[in-house]
């Protein structure tokens, strides 16, 4: 009888465990997820991995959202392989992103050393590369997220720089085409009075 008690209060307990929902689980996907997200081009580096985590992870999110007990075993299958999923998305990705960057951040510092952007802003020029040493340092430490972080905030800084020294210039460029033009004119005008004066 006692036995008999002991086995049916273990299938009990075992068919809420299978069928209750997966709260825990389903919380550390969501957080797995929004690291995923995070940024939009992490998920462009495995889109297939993405596409499947996400259509796993939106079924467990219909079922946990309403507390349909019965299938929480499913939506716990779902996580798992979602979970799977996100973390293959996110190995892949951040470190390759903040690799891209770097490449793109470094294109961004040599076109400011072309213009010599130091000579009119130099102060900026400082707090990006101070940015982006510190960028170098996490990337060393494998530290993508703090990575990612500073290089976008540096390469910000160095396009911004880059883009008003260019105006600066472009500017003047447009200013000496003026004067040559109006130089030009004076000339034109100078040799027809002088023209006349001969012809007197």
């Amino acid at each position: 009888m006692f036995f008999r008690y002991l086995f049916f209060s273990f299938i009990v307990v075992l068919s809420i465990s299978c069928s209750s929902i997966p709260v825990k689980e389903y919380e550390r996907v969501t957080a797995l997820r929004e690291k995923a997200t995070k940024y939009d081009a992490i998920k462009t580096y495995s889109p297939e991995e993405f596409k499947l985590a996400e259509a796993d992870y939106l079924k467990a999110d219909a079922i946990v959202k309403a507390e349909n007990e019965e299938e929480g075993k499913n939506a716990k299958v779902f996580l798992l392989t979602s979970e799977t999923n996100y973390n293959l998305v996110i190995d892949k990705g951040y470190p390759d992103y903040a690799n891209d960057l770097k490449t793109e951040t470094d294109g961004e510092i040599q076109k400011n050393v072309e213009i010599k952007s130091e000579v009119l802003f130099a102060l900026d020029i400082d707090a990006a590369n101070i940015l982006y040493q510190e960028a170098l340092v996490s990337l060393e430490s494998s530290n993508y997220d703090d990575t990612i972080d500073k290089l976008l905030l540096a390469k910000e800084k160095y396009t911004s720089v880059y883009t008003l020294v260019k105006e600066k210039y472009d500017k003047t460029d447009t200013a000496l085409v003026d004067v040559k033009t109006k130089l030009s004119s004076l000339e034109s005008m100078i040799k027809e009075l002088e023209t006349l004066k001969k012809k007197k």
